[in-house]
């Protein structure tokens, strides 16, 4: 019999989710696929480029990535070029400038496309209003392939620090439309605001994965199970697991193939619960590197049944309070050890 770990990524859930997003906004949707498309597996690539506009990634590597896999939809580098974002030789790649010498380095390249970054107040990557400015007046001395502008929302729940961040931005950045320059500025959780407009293009990561602020029942994609490998019945008192823990009754104990190298956090797990054959079971004792173990008393299991960590009534959200952190974590932690397997039903 063979134990395969497997993240079930449902397609025709990620579609439903790029409906719901197309119906509220006008702009063109850009697919967040960064840190392996929200460990979601960049694969899905291939399927969501027939139903968006293009994609965002965080390097040149993950850009590199999606073009081995016959992406042609444009592919915007938020990440900003240079020594660790070089210029690569495809087409469909679109770079990010943060500074007048980044903005040289295409002085040369002049049919390859960037984005001008814009810091608004997140004070991460981008440039400041008059550095904005000579980069402006460089592109433009110089003929070069600038796209447009765009920044990033470091409060967006608040919307009065957003709308502050946004009138920044439409100040600095009024009047480029004339030069055929685009816009963007807007990422899942900012869709329902209706105070924002969306500009031309909307990056969407959360969103569409079933998650963040579209308030439209989207729905998540992607649901990880674990193989039950073995059965134990075990006695009170008998220990179960590393270290002192000691079961507090007579019980049943599955052992499943996931554990905190497969991205399955080691964090308390008292509270923890997986799902088996449509029920609770709770973990027990310490999650090990490659394992770990339910109480399934009461439910009926068998060797070669599956647990779900993730779905079928376990959400990223619950996770997410278990590890005190997001969902965003909760997501990305599961690793190349996991199989996507993809389906369509």
């Amino acid at each position: 019999m063979t134990f395969t770990l497997k993240a079930i990524i449902d397609l025709n859930a990620l579609l439903y989710n790029v409906q719901v997003i197309r119906a509220k906004t006008a702009a063109k949707i850009y697919a967040v696929v960064k840190a392996n498309a929200y460990g979601h597996g960049m694969s899905i690539a291939s399927y969501l480029q027939h139903y968006v506009d293009g994609f965002c990634v965080a390097s040149a590597s993950e850009a590199r990535e999606l073009v081995g896999l016959a992406v042609y939809k444009p592919i915007l580098i938020l990440g900003e070029v240079g020594e660790n974002n070089p210029i690569l030789p495809y087409d469909n790649l679109v770079y990010t400038v943060g500074s007048l010498a980044e903005a040289k380095l295409f002085a040369d390249k002049k049919d390859v496309g960037f984005y001008i970054k814009l810091n608004t107040g997140m004070n991460r990557l981008g440039c400041d209003g008059d550095a904005f400015r000579n980069i402006m007046n460089y592109v433009r001395q110089n003929s070069l392939n600038c796209k447009g502008v765009y920044t990033h929302f470091f409060q967006p729940e608040n919307e009065m620090m957003t709308q502050k961040q946004f009138s920044l931005f439409e100040e600095q950045t009024c009047g480029i439309e004339l030069f055929g320059g685009k816009l963007h500025c807007c990422a899942s959780n900012v869709l329902n605001n209706d105070f924002c407009r969306h500009k031309d293009i909307v990056r969407v990561g959360l969103a569409l994965y079933g998650y963040g602020g579209v308030e439209a029942g989207l729905r998540p994609i992607m649901s990880v199970c674990a193989p039950i490998v073995k059965i134990r019945n075990l006695k009170k008192g008998e220990y179960v697991s590393y270290g002192d823990f000691k079961v507090k009754s007579d019980c049943k104990i599955a052992v499943l193939r996931i554990g905190y190298g497969d991205g399955y956090r080691r964090l308390d797990a008292s509270r923890r619960f997986v799902s088996i054959n449509g029920k609770r079971c709770p973990i027990v004792g310490q999650i090990c590197m490659d394992m770990c173990m339910a109480d399934i008393s009461d439910v009926s299991a068998e060797v070669g049944d599956f647990a779900y960590v993730l779905g079928r009534g376990i959400s990223a959200e619950e996770l997410a309070e278990e590890y005190g952190t997001i969902v965003y974590e909760v997501l990305t932690s599961f690793n190349e050890r996991v199989e996507r397997v993809y389906v369509k039903r």
